[in-house]
């Protein structure tokens, strides 16, 4: 178990590092504007392309009639998982951080990189049920961003905003589709494993659709990783480690808050899948999420306490994960 974990994440730093160097060479002089707004572009492309169609289709061939249990229970442990972690935040900032910086570090102790460093994870240990478990915490993660997330940082919440900002997301619409189509047409998986065209006209037109969607999501996580890689090493100039709050944050995003999230899913009386639990615990012990910095330009709060976070979290979780999928029971 543990040299499995421990292949995948350092699959995944691998494609983050060469999206790091890359930024880092072409990077240079006058390129540096463009190259940003190219990583922004691509990121974006990431987020409302290619991970809706690996949401549609991924949710489509793992979603069977009589699953509607799973399908509202899984983004609600996603929405949990993101609260407790960011209940353990306060706690943490309230003992640790200087006042002007306990909003920020709460925030990035509650927020994991829940879809694009456990995706590929997941998919590798537990196959297509992993990546279904990935994508549907991912509709509560974002319900969480938007509402207290955006409440945390602000210290304001509009609760119209929040919902108008989660529903313009397409891969929370992929993602519902993927699931409405699941469960009520799920002759539609077919068309997945299709080794050639059927001369039925509806079935072609179904069929070339649903292969193509597969093949644009099969982008998603070399991309996503490459931004990744891309965007840290736009961040390198803020993210010096300084000051007890970055020794909590890391402390608490990688230990305590996955810790507790353990301990809840253990002794929870709702019981999912052995796959889907264990998906859960990892998004729960994943590093800081990569779009932190986002947030706090956009609602308040400290960028270089963010960047650092990203950065070093992200690097120590190579040892903190396949230590705390250890502990997590089999």
């Amino acid at each position: 178990m543990i040299s499995a974990v421990l292949s995948k994440i350092l699959i995944s730093l691998c494609l983050i590092f060469v999206g790091w160097l890359g930024a880092l060479r072409l990077g240079r002089g006058a390129e540096a504007a463009r190259l940003s707004a190219g990583v922004g572009l691509l990121g974006r492309l990431v987020l409302d392309v290619s991970l809706p169609a690996l949401a549609f289709t991924a949710i489509v061939r793992t979603t069977a009639p009589g699953s509607q249990r799973a399908a509202w229970l899984i983004p609600l442990f996603g929405f949990g998982l993101c609260a407790v972690a960011a209940l353990v935040g306060a706690a943490v900032a309230a003992v640790t951080a200087r006042p002007p910086l306990r909003r920020t570090l709460t925030f990035v102790i509650g927020v994991p990189n829940w879809i694009y460093l456990p995706l590929p994870i997941a998919a590798g240990l537990y196959g297509e049920i992993g990546t279904r478990t990935v994508l549907l915490c991912n509709v509560g993660a974002l319900c969480w961003l938007w509402t207290f997330g955006v409440f945390i940082l602000s210290g304001r919440s509009s609760l119209r905003a929040a919902l108008r900002a989660v529903g313009a997301r397409p891969g929370l619409w992929a993602t519902l589709a993927g699931l409405a189509v699941g469960l009520w047409a799920p002759g539609v998986r077919d068309y997945a494993g299709a080794a050639s065209l059927p001369s039925h006209p509806a079935a072609f037109v179904w069929t070339v659709l649903f292969q193509s969607l597969e093949l644009l999501g099969t982008l998603t996580t070399p991309l996503a990783l490459l931004v990744t890689g891309a965007q840290l090493a736009e961040l390198r100039d803020q993210a010096r480690p300084r000051g007890r709050e970055f020794a909590a944050a890391l402390a608490g995003r990688l230990l305590l808050a996955p810790l507790l999230t353990f301990a809840v899913l253990r002794f929870l009386p709702v019981v999912l899948a052995p796959g889907e639990r264990a998906t859960v615990a990892l998004i729960a012990a994943m590093p800081v999420a990569v779009s932190a910095t986002l947030f706090t330009r956009e609602f308040g709060g400290d960028d270089g306490l963010a960047a650092t976070s990203i950065v070093w979290s992200t690097a120590a979780a190579l040892l903190t994960v396949p230590l705390l999928l250890a502990l997590w029971p089999q």
